[in-house]
C-alpha cells in the first residue's frame, strides 16, 4: 500500500506536464495564427498604401510632363522639370520592384510624394507667375499695338490734312500768281497811261544877228546853239510838280551832243537799251494846262551840216522824236 502510493503523485505530475505542454502548444500555435493573420493583414495594407502612393507618384510625374510641355516657360526650368520627372520615374520604377513593404519604406514613399508634390506645386507657382507675367506682356502688347494703330490712323489723317493743305496752297499759289499777273498787267496798264506824252517837240538852230537879238537859221555855219522845246499834254494820273526828261541830240556825224564826251551822260531804255544822253530837262508839269519847255546846248567846236534829231525819254519810255537838217 505504502509503495502504490507512492507512485501516484508522480504519474500525476507527468500527466500534468503533459496537460500544461499540450496546453501552451495550443496557446502558442493559436496565438501564432493571430500573429500571422495580423503581419499579413499589416503587409496588405502596407503593400496597399504603397500602390495607392504610387500612383500619387505618377500622378505627379504626370504633371511635371504636362507643366513642362506648356509654351512660355524658359528652356532653363523646362530642362529642371524634366529632370525632375526621371528622377520620379526612378522612384516609381523602384516601388515596382519591392515586395516586402514595411513602414520604414512606406515612409520613405511618403516623403517621396511630400517632396516631389512641393516640388510640382513651386514648379506650377513659377508656371503661373511665367503665365501671368505672358498675360501682361501681351496685354501690354496689345495696347502697344492699339496705341499704334492708332497713331497709323493719326498719321494718315494727317497725311491727308496735309495733301489737303497742299491742294489749297497750290491753290492759293495759283490764285495768286493770277493776281499777280493781272496786278503786274493793271501796273503796267498804269505805269502806261500815267506816262506823260507831248503833244509836240521841236529842235532848232540859233544865231546872234547883227542887232545883237537869236534868231533862227538852218546854216550849219552860223548856228551858234541848239534849242529843243516840248508841250506836255495834261494827265491826270499824274501829280503837279517837277517832271524829269531825257533829251537825247544826234549831230550830223551820228555823235550824242555834246560831242567831245558823246553825250553828258548814260541811261537804259525800258527795252533794255544802253543809251547816251545830252542832258536832263526838268520840267515844271501842271494837270490844268499844255507847257512849253525848253533847253539850249553849245558846241566847242562848229556845227556841222546834216541832220540833227531829237529824242525825248520820260522814264526810259521814248515820249517824243523830231529832226531838223544844217545846211
Amino acid at each position: 500500500m505504502a509503495a502504490n502510493t507512492g507512485r501516484t503523485p508522480f504519474f500525476i505530475v507527468i500527466i500534468l506536464l503533459l496537460l500544461l505542454i499540450n496546453g501552451a502548444l495550443f496557446y502558442f500555435n493559436t496565438q501564432g495564427d493571430i500573429i500571422i493573420e495580423e503581419q499579413t493583414e499589416t503587409i496588405k495594407k502596407y503593400s496597399d498604401d504603397i500602390a495607392a502612393k504610387k500612383k500619387q507618384l505618377i500622378k505627379q510625374k504626370a504633371r511635371i510632363d504636362s507643366l513642362s510641355q506648356q509654351a512660355g516657360i524658359s528652356d532653363s526650368l523646362r530642362l529642371t522639370m524634366e529632370a525632375k520627372a526621371d528622377e520620379l520615374n526612378t522612384v516609381i520604377n523602384s516601388l515596382n520592384k519591392k515586395n516586402n513593404f514595411n513602414k520604414r519604406k512606406l515612409d520613405e514613399a511618403q516623403n517621396q510624394i511630400n517632396y516631389f508634390t512641393s516640388l510640382v506645386d513651386n514648379f506650377e507657382l513659377q508656371i503661373g507667375r511665367l503665365k501671368k507675367a505672358n498675360e501682361d506682356m501681351s496685354e501690354q502688347i496689345r495696347v502697344e499695338q492699339e496705341d499704334n494703330l492708332r497713331l497709323v490712323q493719326e498719321v494718315e489723317e494727317k497725311k491727308a490734312d496735309i495733301q489737303t493743305l497742299q491742294q489749297e496752297k497750290e491753290e492759293v499759289i495759283t490764285e495768286k500768281t493770277q493776281l499777280s499777273e493781272a496786278k503786274e498787267m493793271l501796273e503796267e496798264k498804269v505805269q502806261i497811261a500815267s506816262i506823260l506824252q507831248l503833244s509836240r517837240n521841236y529842235i532848232k538852230g540859233y544865231k546872234t544877228n547883227r542887232r545883237g537879238k537869236i534868231v533862227y537859221t538852218e546854216k550849219a555855219k552860223k548856228t551858234e546853239r541848239l534849242e529843243a522845246c516840248i508841250e506836255i499834254m495834261p494827265n491826270p494820273l499824274v501829280q503837279d510838280g517837277p517832271e524829269d526828261f531825257t533829251i537825247v541830240i544826234t549831230n550830223a556825224k551820228g555823235k550824242v551832243i555834246p560831242e567831245s564826251t558823246n553825250g553828258k551822260g548814260g541811261f537804259t531804255s525800258v527795252n533794255g537799251e544802253n543809251r547816251r544822253y545830252t542832258d536832263i530837262m526838268t520840267a515844271d508839269y501842271s494837270t490844268k494846262k499844255k507847257g512849253w519847255f525848253c533847253g539850249n546846248w553849245v558846241e566847242e567846236s562848229k556845227f556841222s551840216s546834216g541832220k540833227y534829231t531829237l529824242e525825248v525819254f520820260y522814264k526810259g519810255n521814248r515820249v517824243g522824236y523830231s529832226e531838223m537838217v544844217l545846211d
